[in-house]
């Protein structure tokens, strides 16, 4: 039972993790196409 909530609990936490490194991925891949775009 107690691995169980210690899961849930962190189970939120990761999900962020994942979207915040999306997110900055996606930033990362639009900056390289502005850079494309402005040569």
């Amino acid at each position: 039972m107690s691995a169980l909530g210690v899961e849930m609990t962190v189970q939120p936490d990761r999900t962020q993790a994942r979207e915040s490194q999306v997110k900055s991925m996606f930033d990362r891949i639009a900056d390289h196409y502005d850079l494309m775009n402005s040569v």
